[in-house]
């Protein structure tokens, strides 16, 4: 039996998502198990992540990641901006973007680009509104 503390969205029949915390995997844990591991190990999928990476160090083989990174982060910040703006976002247009979320000049003493309401909430995007792209 396995419990995992996360918080994630879920597509909800009449509803945009639901937010859940905690879950608890019990049966969806034994209908899907990562492929690959050694003897030991069971089926960890981080440990087949680092089998693959540890032979290409011990036998010289080339092992990047870094498009991979890239692309899913770039995928994030998508999904980032067809949230808050509520459009339909494109590869190019997210790439293309001259958004800027950090101030340019940035200090210790500088007034933070938003600050909380008298009730210490900070404001929220609202699809359709907010700017992000």
């Amino acid at each position: 039996m396995r419990f995992s503390w996360s918080a994630f969205a879920r597509p909800v029949q009449n509803h945009a998502f639901r937010f859940q915390a905690p879950v608890a995997f019990l049966a969806a844990y034994a209908a899907w198990r990562a492929a690959g591991g050694k003897a030991g190990y069971g089926n960890s999928a981080y440990q087949a992540e680092h089998d693959v990476l540890f032979d290409a160090i011990r036998n010289d083989k080339p092992h990047n990641e870094a498009e991979y990174g890239a692309l899913s982060t770039m995928t994030a910040i998508m999904g980032r901006m067809a949230t808050y703006s509520g459009k339909l976002i494109t590869w190019d247009e997210a790439f293309n973007s001259t958004l800027a979320l950090v101030p340019k000049d940035l200090s210790d003493n500088m007034t933070p680009p938003v600050l909380p309401d008298e009730n210490g909430f900070y404001p929220v995007a609202k699809p359709g509104i907010t700017v992000a792209l």
